[in-house]
């Protein structure tokens, strides 16, 4: 009687193994197949780049918030994940910029589009595009609405200008960009402590030197391999020494104009200027230093431009 019973619930087991296993062939294939990194094809997809949102609001015949929220879904679900190409813009980004041209005071929608354009796509350019609109917003038009607003869907304004900050210095590679914009959310009521000492590193003379500098040995202690270390170490180097050129140049134009000598005379000071400072004439990783056609010093060290930022800048 018991082995009648216990071959009885084993043949209703069986066929729920067999379709446990079926669910983990299903799993496993829509994993592999999942369209995370796949992006519709251009003629398959609706055409938004050119879009008119006077029209938009036209046809929709009185139900704007529900256009607004339609297309924030639509956002919301985009499935994709890989990485455009540099100077192209994902349909996302189409799609937020509408969005965000329809209900320019939509604050989550600047917020979250600059987060996944710039992140996810690595599109930032489209990602500094939006949030300059809404820096627009925030500065032309916000003031003009109640408090009660403000306060409900505007209560943090300053990650506005931070956000750019983040997609103009790692996106971008743009660090005096981002450094105004550092310093420009600072200003903002609420904004937090931390970016107000970052804002007065800022304002110091050639302070973004000092900034990108400790930057970039952070990045080198925390390199993922060696090949990127070594990457990061010769961006460490070529900025080190546009620093040393940029305190250098301030000093011999700050000479000049002491001496009341025009910028034409540089390269006969030159000479003097450098046995009154006790220089050598080679930089600090071995090149000349020599008068260019603009009247600065330069060096013959072949070096690449960091963060956007050379020793003439």
């Amino acid at each position: 009687m018991v082995r009648k019973i216990l071959n009885r619930q084993l043949w209703i087991l069986v066929p729920l193994f067999g379709l446990l296993g079926l669910q983990i062939q299903l799993n496993t294939y829509l994993r592999m197949n999942a369209p995370v990194s796949i992006e519709l094809p251009s003629e398959l997809s609706v055409d938004r780049k050119n879009a008119d949102p006077k029209l938009f609001k036209i046809l929709s015949l009185g139900h704007l918030p529900i256009t607004v929220d339609w297309l924030w879904l639509l956002c919301l679900v985009d499935p994709t994940v890989t990485p455009v190409a540099a100077g192209s813009h994902p349909p996302l980004f189409y799609n937020f910029d509408l969005l965000t041209r329809l209900d320019n005071a939509f604050f989550t929608a600047y917020y979250a589009s600059a987060n996944l354009l710039a992140v996810i796509r690595r599109d930032g350019a489209g990602a500094l595009h939006l949030l300059e609109r809404a820096e627009e917003f925030r500065t032309k038009t916000l003031p003009t609405y109640p408090e009660s607003f403000r306060e409900r869907y505007w209560p943090n304004q300053w990650k506005i200008p931070l956000l750019s900050a983040y997609v103009q210095l790692f996106e971008l590679q743009n660090l005096p960009a981002a450094a105004d914009s550092f310093i420009l959310a600072s200003q903002i009521p609420g904004a937090p402590p931390y970016l107000s000492s970052l804002a007065e590193r800022f304002r110091k003379r050639n302070g973004e030197f000092e900034v990108g500098l400790r930057l970039l040995k952070f990045m080198i202690s925390n390199a993922p391999n060696e090949t990127s270390k070594a990457e990061l170490v010769k961006k460490h180097e070529a900025l080190e020494l546009s620093y040393f050129l940029r305190e250098l140049n301030d000093k011999f134009t700050a000479d000049l104009r002491n001496r009341k000598l025009p910028a034409s005379a540089a390269s006969q000071h030159w000479p003097r200027f450098r046995e009154q400072q006790g220089i050598t004439g080679q930089d600090p990783l071995g090149g000349d230093l020599f008068i260019d056609e603009n009247g600065m010093i330069d060096s013959t060290t072949p070096r690449m431009t960091v963060f956007g930022m050379g020793h003439t800048d």
